[in-house]
């Protein structure tokens, strides 16, 4: 305890306990200085596609397509060749055999134009260790988040904890439902923007993406720091204050240093005495106090009185619970016969043995035998 002390007092003296605070806050300015990762505008336009429906065989119609200081604008018409119509843009976020971490970020924002209110779906496609196949899209795992836009120029904000796996995907799959683990973001392929599933055949859209970002929930992460920082200071307080209590008793005490005798209680002495020889000779029918008397050297009356304050029972009870318990191994463990294992264990007597034992256990030798091999079939 005394280096312990010492530790607290050195860390107290020096203000060494603000460290962990100090760097809390460091690490909250960091996040504060990266909290934005902004995708649109200056996104590079080589990773930037637009596509349709043709590879299911349709035949959706993509009628604009432009990337400029704007944003990113996508005008389209949607055919019925293909049952589940679809046009939209994809933001390749794998760069070589890098995918993209935003495992970080808490929020997920977008300003939309379009032409007419319309329905969007967005998607994170992301890799599922031994299952996705890039070169089967449907293999990466879908996490959708549906919106709709209702003026000229929206800015929606979603948490990303709301991208949920849409049900189709696990049927087209064949992947068990909810069997996937949550999903942390740190493995991101790309993001999709496409139509909803509502929006109508033959109705020329268009809509421009003018900014979508990733963003960090610095509110959370304030209180988060803050709480760490207080939870830190009061935990150090409470073990200051307790080491400086124990200081404070320890320089009122005069220390003396010595070894300490080993030394036992002469009944401690005399009861090791008295078990030891009954653990040896308790298998002997004539074994008495008084001959346990003679040959460890003590009077009767004090062995029973020693058996009675260190084990709580009398001579004939002690001597009794050991031979009981070797019997118990014995009809668990071989197949000698009753009247052989009563007399092994020191009973000259079968039916003294077989009282004594149901007065103990609640059931006769034989009993005790056959349940114990029932419970082993």
């Amino acid at each position: 305890m005394a280096p312990f002390v010492d530790i607290i007092t050195i860390i107290h003296k020096k203000k060494l306990f603000l460290i962990p605070v100090i760097l809390s806050l460091l690490l909250l300015c960091l996040s504060f200085f990266n909290r934005v990762y902004e995708i649109v505008p200056g996104f590079s336009e080589n990773y930037i596609e637009a596509f349709n429906d043709s590879a299911d065989n349709g035949n959706s119609e993509i009628d604009s397509f432009k990337i400029d200081h704007n944003g990113i604008t996508l005008g389209y018409t949607l055919r019925d060749k293909c049952k589940y119509a679809y046009t939209g843009l994809k933001l390749i976020l794998k760069r070589g055999n890098r995918y993209k971490d935003i495992s970080a970020y808490d929020f997920f924002s977008i300003q939309l134009q379009s032409n007419t209110p319309q329905e969007f779906n967005i998607y994170f496609h992301t890799i599922i260790p031994g299952f996705t196949d890039e070169a089967k899209v449907l293999s990466y795992r879908y996490l959708e988040k549906p919106f709709k836009t209702l003026n000229e120029v929206d800015n929606l904000t979603f948490s990303i904890k709301n991208f949920i796996v849409p049900s189709w995907w696990y049927v087209l799959n064949k992947y068990p439902v909810d069997s996937l683990k949550r999903e942390t973001f740190k493995q991101v392929a790309e993001i999709i923007i496409e139509n909803g599933y509502s929006s109508q055949i033959n109705t020329p859209y268009s809509f421009t993406v003018k900014r979508l970002y990733l963003h960090k929930n610095m509110i959370k992460r304030g209180l988060w720091t803050f709480g760490v920082c207080i939870g830190w200071l009061l935990i150090y307080s409470i073990i200051y204050l307790l080491t400086k209590n124990i200081r404070n008793q320890t320089e009122k005490k005069v220390v003396i240093s010595y070894h300490p005798l080993d030394i036992e209680n002469n009944s401690d002495e005399d009861l090791n005495r008295i078990v030891s020889y009954i653990a040896k000779k308790y298998n002997d029918p004539t074994l008495t106090v008084s001959k346990i008397a003679t040959d460890v050297g003590l009077l009767p009356a004090k062995i029973t009185q020693i058996l009675r304050e260190k084990k709580n029972c009398s001579y004939k009870q002690y001597l009794n619970s050991i031979r009981l318990a070797e019997a118990k191994r014995l009809l668990m463990e071989t197949d000698r016969n009753i009247i052989d294992i009563a007399l092994k264990v020191g009973y000259n007597n079968v039916t003294h043995f077989n009282r004594i034992f149901k007065e103990s256990e609640d059931v006769s030798p034989r009993q005790f035998r056959s349940g114990v091999s029932a419970s082993k079939k």
